[in-house]
């Protein structure tokens, strides 16, 4: 969706309903650790939110409540929708005067050990970009508790390439706002962790 006036949320709730069994738009599925595919970019953060069981389930109920998007240039459209396997959400932001929404689907959650290490204890979802979106690929969020040295670790990680005209000739745009999302996301969590009564 494209408008150059910011769409209302009967808009964009009406719009979502109509594009919720889009395919997605990649055959690259879950490829969002290690190297990207041939011909996509990948793109990574991460930070220690602190130590401890505690600090891990107070990231792991933010990050189900979508609050790593919580930042003053994007919105998530819409935050009570719940994390699980096949929700379709939404992020709307505003690019070169033009409001644009970019669908995606939650294509995988993990909650309990990670498969690679028994001693870290992680929460993730994955989600991918449908047809319509401007990109095309899959973004993964994780909080990771590793018992071995207490640590709380949030990683945000994807892989991309340009899906329409707009965005090839904007990419020099899109990748800096890529690099700027996955930087704010740790620091938009890190401050929803630190809220008295965050849970």
């Amino acid at each position: 969706m494209e408008t150059l006036s910011r769409p209302s949320r009967a808009e964009l709730d009406a719009w979502l309903a109509a594009i919720a069994e889009r395919p997605l738009s990649y055959a690259e599925r879950g490829r969002t650790r290690g190297p990207a595919p041939p011909g996509y970019w990948r793109n990574a953060h991460s930070c220690i939110l602190g130590q401890g069981e505690r600090v891990f389930e107070r990231a792991r109920a933010c990050v189900q409540r979508w609050r790593v998007f919580e930042l003053d240039w994007l919105e998530l459209c819409w935050p009570e929708r719940p994390v699980a396997q096949g929700t379709v959400v939404a992020t709307l932001t505003r690019l070169l005067g033009v409001w644009t929404a970019n669908p995606c689907r939650v294509v995988a959650v993990h909650d309990g050990p990670a498969p690679e290490q028994p001693a870290i204890t992680r929460h993730e979802f994955a989600y991918g970009t449908l047809v319509g979106h401007g990109m095309r690929g899959e973004e993964r969020f994780t909080v990771d508790w590793d018992r071995r040295d207490d640590r709380v670790r949030y990683e945000v990680a994807s892989y991309s390439r340009p899906a329409a005209l707009r965005t090839r000739v904007a990419l020099p745009i899109v990748r800096r706002l890529q690099r700027r999302f996955v930087r704010e996301s740790c620091e938009a969590l890190t401050r929803a962790i630190a809220e008295p009564g965050a849970r």
